[in-house]
């Protein structure tokens, strides 16, 4: 949380020393169509997307995304085991993940002035989230012998019986799907100097909602509402252009 207000804070003060240069010399440049990815830092995870863009007017885009994310649970807490040292976080059940496909508007508030100047648009998209929980698996110890298990709160494994992590691979045929839908909204800062290129810092919140709650840690403070602040460097370029 504390990067991401801190990365929001130095791009806004680095906006107003890097809005000066070359006027355009009245020739306008509407950007059409566009594909871009993105690097999403958010308050939870991490995450990438890519994302098409399909000009209505002049300010106007429809805009379609598919989004991929990892995230924490808040009561993770990393220890060492007993024995053997290795970190893990006891008694995680799942590891998340977040598959999100959304259609949405984007526009145009202000236009850059000049070559070295901002474009500000703000944006809105709705859809689909799927949860990915992929189980954890650990090396238990049980009279001596060394075995891998999901963690079990019915078992009560205890914190000397687990030697360490199991694969990270180990479970990916177990994994469960819980559906939900999304809801993001944010602003958009494009900084490119090439009218064919797209170089953007975005900032804003997302919402996930799914129909049940997500079993990612033994604890009774599993969610099923997700509440999310993110920054995505984002960087693409324009397919059309249309001059005027």
């Amino acid at each position: 949380m504390k990067l991401i207000l801190s990365i929001i804070l130095l791009f806004f003060f680095s906006v107003t020393s890097y809005s000066q240069g070359d006027l355009y010399n009245g020739i306008h440049i509407y950007n059409n169509n566009e594909r871009s990815f993105g690097i999403d830092f958010i308050s939870n995870g991490m995450g990438f997307n890519y994302k098409i863009g399909k000009r209505v007017d002049g300010r106007r885009k429809n805009i379609y995304q598919l989004d991929f994310s990892w995230f924490k649970h808040p009561k993770e807490i990393k220890i060492k085991t007993y024995d053997s040292g290795n970190r893990f976080v006891y008694g995680k059940m799942n590891f998340p993940s977040n598959f999100r496909l959304s259609i949405g508007k984007q526009k145009v508030l202000y236009e850059r002035k000049d070559r070295n100047g901002v474009k500000i648009s703000y944006f809105y998209t709705g859809g689909v989230s799927l949860a990915l929980l992929k189980p954890v698996y650990y090396y238990i110890i049980t009279g001596g012998i060394l075995t891998e298990q999901r963690f079990d709160i019915t078992e009560i494994h205890t914190y000397s019986q687990i030697h360490s992590r199991a694969s990270f691979f180990k479970g990916f045929n177990e994994i469960s799907v819980v559906p939900g839908a999304s809801l993001k909204l944010g602003f958009d800062f494009d900084f490119a100097t090439s009218d064919d290129r797209i170089h953007a810092l975005e900032a804003g919140a997302c919402l996930d909602v799914y129909y049940k709650e997500l079993e990612i840690m033994a604890t009774e403070n599993n969610n099923m509402i997700l509440f999310t602040l993110f920054v995505t460097y984002r960087f693409g370029k324009i397919t059309k252009m249309s001059i005027n």
